[in-house]
Order: structure tokens, then C-alpha cells, then sequence
């Protein structure tokens, strides 16, 4: 937990191009009190269909949305309008800053916040530079399941009074992770119909932008599904083409014992 004296004027600003909508809940969780007076944006390009997956969650959070139009491909305004509105917020006596991204291109705006004397709170995957989480006065390292175990850390100076690097956070129960892969299943297929594993994923990262099974400690998202929703789903191995029988694809679906809706009870692990 992040704690903040009384009277906290905190600013969370989301790099939403950049972040899972999934690690909002977990981070507005450590955040909140109700003596801090918050204020609340995400950035994005919200015309794009890879952040849908956001709105839902902006709606349920009370996050404002700021919207940061894609002019020139390959280049990333969100990171840009986001920078403009914290050094703006910084003179309007905003106290704290909450900085949730994956972006190492935030580094020097770490720097230059509490250079003038406002604490920074970093939160972002494992993915993220030591640069950036180093530069935070606290980073808090987001990892979806509880039963992985965080690598060692390394140590180094930080901002101000010394960086402090909180544990990996775990994001997801395995509940959660099931539904998820239960519900998108749900919204695209057929009953008692295989999927291809490769359409599965393409359709479960089109609902939850930033999804990656390797967050999940896992090298493929077959291995993910077949030990963590093997109760769940069923996998198999089928060829491509028949006359080149060696060329296999994996295909799932929904075992014909679990009932298809979007209510899922697992066994408890």
C-alpha cells in the first residue's frame, strides 16, 4: 500500500497506449483515501479500436479520458499530452503524482517533478526501465497471477530520498484469469465448436488490449490455457493441411461440461 499524508493532492495520469486496462483496479486500490483529493486521466488515442477495452473501465472508475489523436504513424502523442498536463498540474499545487505506463520516455519528466519538490509514485509491469522505476520515489511492480514468485530485484539510487521498489503486485486471481478466457471464448464461437488457438488469442488481446501470456509466466498462451483452464477447455492438435500431416495447429474449445455463459466457478487451486 502507497500511503499519503492527509490532504493529498494526487494526480493519477495513465498512459493508457502503453498499459493493460487490467491494472487499474489494483492501482487506484493502493492509491485511494478518503482524505486525498484525486484527480484522475488517462491518455490515448481513443479512436483507435486497440484501447475499446478501456471504456468500460474509465466509466466505472470515474477516469476522464484525454484524448491524444494519432497525427504521424509511429509516433505516440498520449506520452507527449501527458507530460504538458503534469507540468501544468505541478503549478496548480498538485502535490503528488501517480504515473502509470511502461514508457521509459517519462524518465525525465520524473526528474523534472521532483526536481521541484512533488513526490512521484511509479506503478508499471516487469517490462518497464530500471531507469524510469528508479527515478520514482516508489515504484510498484504490476504482475497478474499471486502464485508467481517476483525475480530478484536489483538495487541503485533513486529521486529525492531514495527509490523504493515495492514487490510485484499481483493483479489477477486465477478466477479472474479464468473468466476472462471463458468470456472471450463465449463472444466469438459456436458451442462444441474448436477454435484455432491463434484466433483465440488474436480475439482475446483485441478484448483486453495488453494481454500477454509471458506476464503470466507462461511461454505460450496454450501452456496458460491448458494448466491454469484445463478444467475449462479442451486442446488439441490437428494438421493444417492434410496431405502435410507433420504441420500441426492447436485448437481449443469450451468442454461440453461447463455450461456456455459467462459464469465461471473454478475448482479452488
Amino acid at each position: 500500500m502507497v500511503t499519503l499524508p492527509k490532504e493529498t493532492r494526487l494526480a493519477i495520469l495513465i498512459d493508457a497506449e502503453n498499459m493493460s486496462a487490467a491494472w487499474v483496479g489494483p492501482v487506484l486500490g493502493r492509491l485511494q483515501s478518503p482524505k486525498v483529493l484525486t484527480l484522475k486521466r488517462a491518455y490515448g488515442d481513443w479512436s483507435k479500436a486497440q484501447l475499446n477495452g478501456w471504456k468500460p473501465v474509465l466509466s466505472e472508475y470515474g477516469i476522464h479520458p484525454v484524448h491524444a489523436p494519432t497525427y504521424v504513424a509511429g509516433k505516440n502523442s498520449a506520452d507527449m499530452m501527458l507530460t504538458i498536463d503534469a507540468i501544468t498540474l505541478l503549478h496548480q499545487q498538485i502535490t503528488w503524482f501517480c504515473i502509470v505506463s511502461n514508457d521509459s520516455d517519462f524518465t525525465p519528466l520524473v526528474h523534472h517533478l521532483t526536481g521541484a519538490g512533488a513526490k512521484v509514485v511509479g506503478f508499471g509491469s516487469h517490462q518497464v526501465s530500471q531507469a524510469f522505476a528508479k527515478a520514482c520515489h516508489k515504484f510498484v511492480y504490476l504482475k497478474p497471477l499471486a502464485k508467481l514468485q517476483p525475480a530478484a530485484l536489483q538495487g541503485g539510487g533513486g529521486a529525492g530520498d531514495g527509490a523504493v521498489v515495492e514487490p510485484i503486485e499481483p493483479i489477477l486471481s486465477r478466477a479472474e484469469l479464468l473468466q476472462w478466457l471463458k468470456k472471450v471464448y463465449i463472444s466469438f464461437a459456436v458451442p462444441d465448436t474448436w477454435i484455432d488457438l491463434g484466433r483465440f488469442g488474436s480475439e482475446l488481446r483485441k478484448q483486453y488490449p495488453g494481454f500477454d501470456h509471458k506476464l503470466f509466466g507462461y511461454s505460450a498462451l496454450g501452456k496458460l490455457i491448458a494448466i491454469e483452464g484445463g478444467h475449462l477447455f479442451e486442446l488439441r492438435r490437428r494438421p493444417i493441411d492434410p496431405t502435410h500431416p507433420q504441420h500441426l495447429i492447436l485448437q481449443i474449445r469450451l468442454r461440453q461440461s461447463v455450461a456456455f455463459s459467462s459464469s465461471t466457478h473454478p475448482p479452488n487451486s
